[in-house]
């Protein structure tokens, strides 16, 4: 679905309730820059929609106009990581339309062991995983079932996903290294056990941060993950 009107109209109530809670000294909403630019392509597997919403906006900045759950106050947002993808330099993959409802992560390559800091609803919802048990952790951990939910697979299976997973990994890690957009299928396991294949996209964006000499551009990597198949080996 094309979101851009929807998008833009969100981006202007934005930028009238963060002006809002600016003067109030309340600073629960980043400050928005540009609205989504969205087209349709159906050229990437549809990423998995997302669940009936519980998240609750402070009190003070409920608006009808904002999907619950985009903005965070954590400083990182859905609704800016969707306008850096979409206004990215020279992409190299054509992920489609995409709108608040996808399942994504937000990590940081330059700190220790690349951790997950910004983790959308839908991506918890599709590995069964509360953000708690997400964010500072490396993505990695998905590629293991928890110790209490573990599988008896054939030897054979075993080394399947090893061997898969293993070819990920070095594309990922050398796509990293040159700063590009990487797409590849890892055997991923929810948090009771079962496996599904993950489609993952991964596009490299800059977010402005705090530094010692003021505000600077930082890099981070946005994966965005699609249940392609439940499989059963």
């Amino acid at each position: 679905m094309d979101m851009n009107k929807e998008y833009m109209q969100q981006a202007q109530r934005l930028q009238e309730l963060w002006q809002q809670s600016s003067a109030q000294g309340l600073r629960t909403v980043p400050a928005p820059i540009h609205a989504v630019e969205s087209k349709a392509s159906s050229s990437t597997t549809p990423l998995v929609p997302a669940p009936a919403n519980t998240f609750h906006q402070d009190e003070g900045l409920r608006d009808p106009l904002i999907y619950p759950g985009i903005y965070a106050p954590s400083g990182f947002d859905m609704m800016g990581i969707l306008i850096r993808v979409r206004q990215r330099p020279n992409p190299t993959i054509d992920i489609g339309s995409i709108d608040s409802s996808v399942s994504l992560v937000l990590c940081d390559p330059e700190r220790h062991d690349m951790p997950i800091v910004y983790c959308s609803e839908t991506f918890s919802a599709l590995t069964g995983y509360p953000s708690t048990e997400i964010l500072e952790r490396n993505c990695r951990f998905l590629q293991q079932p928890p110790h209490d939910r573990a599988l008896k697979l054939e030897a054979r299976h075993q080394q399947e996903i090893r061997k898969t997973n293993d070819i990920a990994r070095k594309e990922l890690k050398e796509r990293f290294a040159r700063d590009e957009e990487a797409q590849v299928k890892l055997v991923n396991f929810m948090r009771d056990g079962r496996m599904f294949v993950n489609l993952l996209t991964v596009i490299p964006i800059l977010w402005d941060d705090d530094g010692a000499g003021g505000r600077v551009k930082k890099r981070y990597l946005v994966g965005f993950m699609g249940d392609t198949t439940r499989t059963s080996f």
